[in-house]
């Protein structure tokens, strides 16, 4: 569906302050706070994460795991998340026109956003996490079903392998993909020519905005 209608009709694009990566994390599962912990392990002070559920739920939930997750729980315990909306519910979820609505809230506070689809494992069900990216203009790298990024050039839409490594889109595990895209993050992170790639990137992602208005209207 058109989700024009939802999204704010004036979004501020300045990036000038904008961190590195972004990522807006609602509902809790283990592989948001994976992703979580991957990115704000490489790229320290250069992200902007928003991660809803309570650190009580999480804690709860994976103390029969501790051993398996001690790094990542023993990160979160210190961890100060951004914030653009606020949850009440303990699993941290926001409804989607809500996110949809305050999307202008986040837009320009990263260069990059890394897109947590509802089902990381083998779905191509696309939401609104990706339809705001398509929409807007907004480069992304995608933890989705394996396939989900060609599924999205099936479809017409630009994606970004002339500049990232998407070899990340046949990763048989929700984890692999996580691994391997925060590497193919790093690349650019590291590249002599990072802003000229990133300015590329834009170049792209401005031209799934038409695409995605006539893919609506078919």
């Amino acid at each position: 569906s058109d989700l024009n209608q939802y999204l704010p009709e004036d979004i501020n694009k300045d990036l000038y302050n904008a961190k590195f990566v972004g990522t807006t994390l609602g509902r809790y599962n283990l592989n948001r706070l994976r992703l979580a912990y991957e990115l704000d392990t490489a790229f320290p002070n250069d992200t902007y994460i928003t991660f809803q559920p309570n650190k009580q739920f999480l804690n709860e939930t994976l103390k029969h795991f501790s051993s398996h997750y001690e790094k990542e729980l023993e990160w979160l315990q210190t961890k100060q998340f951004d914030v653009d909306l606020t949850s009440k519910h303990h699993m941290g979820m926001i409804d989607w026109y809500d996110a949809c609505r305050n999307y202008g809230n986040v837009w320009n506070k990263f260069q990059i956003e890394v897109v947590s689809e509802t089902d990381s494992i083998d779905n191509f069900w696309f939401t609104e996490k990706t339809a705001n990216c398509l929409a807007t203009g907004k480069p992304f790298v995608l933890v989705s079903g394996k396939g989900s990024l060609q599924r999205l050039r099936d479809l017409g839409f630009q994606t970004f392998d002339t500049i990232l490594d998407e070899a990340y889109d046949h990763a048989k595990h929700p984890y692999q993909r996580i691994q391997h895209l925060t590497a193919a993050l790093q690349e650019l992170y590291n590249s002599p020519s990072k802003d000229s790639d990133i300015t590329e990137l834009y170049h792209l992602a401005n031209q799934n905005i038409d695409l995605y208005r006539n893919y609506c209207v078919r």
